[in-house]
């Protein structure tokens, strides 16, 4: 049977890291501090924001919640203005997705890539393509790195040694995982494929990667027809379904159908979210990090 990955203690590894460089900043009369916009009352964003809201406290991290029932792009781009000129304000977390009426990208591009702790800008999106960014936590000479793809580097670097000699397909092309998945596969000299839902022969492809990591959005999507005999898997995807009559979490793999097959496999839940949470924080700390060093 493959080895679950615990996801538990490598989470907690760095809070206890984040915990040691928080003491240091308040030594030095800085506050780790971020701010959270939300549009809306979506369910699933509302539940985030209380999870990494009650990490923070816990870290000692400062956190603002500006919630809107509507706005639109310009009024937006005028709150971000604001807060990216309060130095006070480390951080800000534009909460996803966002209404079909904003502009995203816009919204997005107008935070200061220094305080954009999702990694989202096109400086810190740029800078990973141009390899500056190695997805290194707390390292304040590197740009921010989206935080679940930051998350899956730290899984992966507990299990691999040497990227170079695997091969990693990633399922998905969302800005937010899948392309910056496969730059920070590729800058760690990892041999990377990126498929999507127009690739053809998706199956044949996975089953020829030491290294797979799904984000599609599709529940228990990925069976033992896609899944090479020793891989090394990585679930980002989440859902809920209703099984038996109860609603349940699940992820894009089919655990049970895969499990016997793999080396290593991540959980849904318990599994990459905890370190997309975890990495969120060290992003914030960064952010602080780089705002006493400027």
């Amino acid at each position: 049977m493959g080895n679950i990955i615990h996801c538990e203690p490598l989470s907690q590894d760095i809070y206890s890291t984040l915990s040691n460089e928080i003491a240091i900043l308040k030594q030095q009369g800085h506050q780790p501090s971020f701010a959270t916009i939300l549009v809306g009352n979506n369910a699933p964003s509302l539940i985030y924001i209380k999870k990494k809201f009650a990490v923070a406290e816990t870290l000692g991290i400062k956190s603002s919640l500006h919630h809107y029932e509507e706005a639109s792009t310009t009024e937006l781009i005028e709150i971000i203005k604001k807060l990216n000129n309060n130095p006070a304000i480390h951080g800000i977390f534009v909460q996803l997705p966002l209404p079909s009426n904003i502009n995203s990208v816009e919204i997005i591009n107008h935070i200061n890539p220094k305080k954009d702790v999702d990694g989202l800008t096109a400086t810190n999106l740029g800078n990973l393509i141009l390899e500056k960014n190695q997805g290194t936590i707390l390292d304040v000479n590197k740009g921010m790195v989206p935080c679940t793809p930051l998350g899956c580097m730290h899984i992966l670097g507990s299990i691999v040694k040497d990227f170079s000699t695997k091969k990693a397909v990633v399922l998905g092309r969302s800005t937010l995982v899948g392309i910056p998945m496969w730059n920070l596969l590729l800058n760690n000299d990892c041999t990377v494929s990126l498929a999507h839902s127009l690739t053809e022969n998706v199956p044949q492809m996975c089953k020829e990667a030491d290294i797979l990591v799904v984000a599609i959005g599709r529940p228990k999507f990925i069976n033992e027809n896609y899944i090479k005999k020793g891989a090394i898997v990585l679930d980002v995807g989440i859902s809920r379904i209703l099984e038996n009559g109860k609603t349940k979490i699940v992820g894009d793999v089919d655990l049970d159908s895969v499990v016997d097959n793999v080396s290593y496999i991540t959980t849904v839940p318990k599994g990459v979210g905890l370190l997309t949470v975890a990495t969120l924080m060290s992003n914030i700390v960064k952010a602080c990090m780089l705002h006493t060093s400027s």
